[in-house]
């Protein structure tokens, strides 16, 4: 268990033992705020939508591409 301190309070490293698990949670948050700008704050702040465009690459493969599309703004 990552937050628990391990027997004698050291671990097998000179890093601290909650190093770990703090780094893999700001990681993932920064992966959230990322999501929350990109793809929910500037659209609603700019008054656009994002619309998914499937892509085929020339190997086969498709991916996803995001298109901005101006956003009807009747209240």
């Amino acid at each position: 268990m990552p937050f628990v301190r391990p027997p004698g309070g050291k671990g097998s490293t000179n890093l601290p033992y909650w190093l770990s698990p703090i780094v893999a949670l700001a990681i993932l948050s920064l992966g959230v705020v990322y999501y929350t700008i990109r793809f929910i704050a500037l659209p609603w702040a700019f008054g656009y939508k994002l619309e998914a465009v499937a892509v085929e690459l020339s190997d086969g493969s498709a991916v996803t591409r995001y298109k901005a599309k101006k956003a009807d703004r009747r209240m």
